[in-house]
């Protein structure tokens, strides 16, 4: 074929009829008195006699004329707009791994009905204490969720937060604070959309429109809608009651129980860029407010002498007891040096208890695992004595001055934890593979590991008949299934067909 080629475009090969006739078509008697002159004189006077840029078309149509069989036609015709439009998606799994669960918001008057909001996968919402769990955040304008609140006092408003409260490089951010009426069938969003990242929601206990938003606050830069928010309205207008500046957001935010004008708040400077993590500074700090947010006295920090550590803090988090609103744990990040960005080579902070709502703290010990990620703490509401501890699911019969770390089946990085404060064998617990039930105080679990909340960084496939397709998890492996089984690699059991 390229000898052929070559021969025709100097001259020495004869055109086809086909050829000639659709050449003749294109370029009419200039074709023919080329044709002629080519075939009657040398190569040299053909050359002279043809125009330059005829000779140059002839050669670009005699090469597509020859070329054109060779090319590659498609096999089958493109798929329309309306074809397309008949698919649906469906879920191939993995349906036994989960992702990341990050809060927990359960009807205390029935406790089989909850809510469970995923990190990066909306939220779901059961009536038979996780039998079967329904989405009901699926729709809104962000999959992202930081916080969940349900009001206790009537059980069909709920609050999320949107925007995981992590500091992890892939934490996804949120567009502010949604509300439902009708028990998660409707959602509305409320407002603080650039706070991007919520860390707490505290509704009043007996008015349903009065409302706190711990904002954190963007992750990778300064904003300025960041702090404490209070709505006394049901979320239609915001007012913001505790701001110290644009890097610095408030992460955790408590009501007393007996007195709810008493109003715990933490704050927390955080910042993260590609080469690392700033966690902590001068902004972060404990404040308390003994009028509902209109002023406030702050807890810890240079010149105050209660027993919290001066200098710079980090993540804090905040427990009341609720037997007796007196006793008040917190969790205080504070540490020599970073060796991995989640933990300290020296920890110089803990846990620390107050036994007169925030006037005198005593430190109960330096445990805080992993800070950075949660520095989360919860006070059994019926035991004063016993306290749980995340990141690293722990807890404490001592008021926090030792800690059991127990072996357990579930995944390792922890989120939170509740207690049913009717029973204390009742816990929850939150990780980034699904949600444990306990009713022996968290020592064994019934474990809901099939929600479809997994976390792909990398989704990829092969060429295999029937196709399988490969992902890599955020902690939780890398996983294989083929693309229209029920199951088949052990562990990659499917959703749906």
């Amino acid at each position: 074929m390229t000898n052929r080629i070559s021969h025709l475009l100097q001259g020495r090969a004869p055109l086809s009829a086909g050829l000639r006739a659709r050449l003749r078509t294109r370029h009419g008697a200039d074709f023919r008195v080329g044709i002629r002159a080519t075939r009657g004189d040398s190569l040299e006077s053909s050359r002279a006699s043809f125009p330059t840029n005829l000779r140059a078309g002839l050669r670009a149509a005699t090469l597509l004329a020859l070329l054109a069989p060779l090319a590659p036609s498609p096999a089958h015709p493109q798929a329309t707009t309306a074809q397309l439009d008949g698919l649906r998606f469906r879920n191939i799994g993995p349906a036994v791994m989960s992702g990341r669960i990050v809060d927990l918001a359960v009807a205390e008057s029935d406790p089989i009905k909850f809510y469970v909001a995923s990190s990066t996968g909306g939220v779901f919402k059961t009536g038979d204490n996780g039998i079967t769990l329904t989405a009901v955040f699926e729709n809104e304008g962000t999959h992202s969720v930081g916080a969940i609140a349900l009001h206790q006092r009537d059980t069909s408003i709920v609050w999320v937060g949107t925007g995981e409260r992590a500091n992890r490089q892939s934490s996804s951010w949120g567009d502010g604070v949604y509300k439902s009426t009708d028990g998660g069938a409707t959602w509305t969003n409320m407002g603080l959309r650039d706070s991007k990242h919520i860390g707490r929601i505290a509704l009043h206990p007996d008015d349903t429109d009065l409302v706190y938003v711990a904002a954190m606050g963007h992750l990778w830069g300064p904003n300025e809608e960041r702090g404490l928010y209070r709505s006394r309205d049901g979320g239609t207008t915001w007012q913001p009651i505790l701001q110290v500046d644009e890097h610095t957001g408030a992460v955790d935010v408590a009501l007393d129980p007996s007195n709810p004008n008493i109003v715990y708040a933490a704050t927390y400077q955080r910042e993260r860029r590609a080469w690392g993590f700033h966690g902590g500074g001068p902004g972060s700090a404990l404040y308390r407010s003994m009028d509902g947010g209109d002023n406030w006295e702050r807890l810890a920090g240079p010149g105050v002498t209660r027993g919290l550590p001066e200098g710079v803090l980090g993540r804090i988090g905040i427990s009341i007891y609720r037997s007796d609103p007196r006793i008040v744990y917190v969790s205080v990040e504070q540490g020599y040096r970073y060796n991995a960005s989640t933990a300290y080579t020296e920890r110089r902070a803990g846990i620390y208890r107050s036994d007169d709502r925030g006037e005198s703290w005593e430190l109960m010990s330096d445990w805080n695992p992993r800070p950075m990620y949660a520095s989360q703490i919860l006070v059994d509401p019926s035991d004063d004595q016993r306290v749980y501890m995340m990141n690293s699911y722990s807890f404490s019969d001592d008021g926090g001055r030792t800690f059991t770390s127990p072996p357990q089946s579930l995944h390792g990085d922890d989120r939170m934890v509740w207690v049913n404060p009717d029973d204390s064998r009742h816990v929850m617990k939150a990780d980034d593979g699904g949600l444990g039930i306990s009713y022996d105080r968290g020592l064994n679990w019934l474990y809901i590991s099939d929600l479809p909340v997994s976390q792909y960084y990398r989704v990829s496939v092969d060429m295999a008949t029937p196709y399988n397709v490969y992902g890599g998890l955020q902690d939780n492996g890398s996983r294989k299934t083929v693309s229209h089984r029920i199951s088949c690699e052990r562990r990659s059991i499917v959703n749906s067909m």
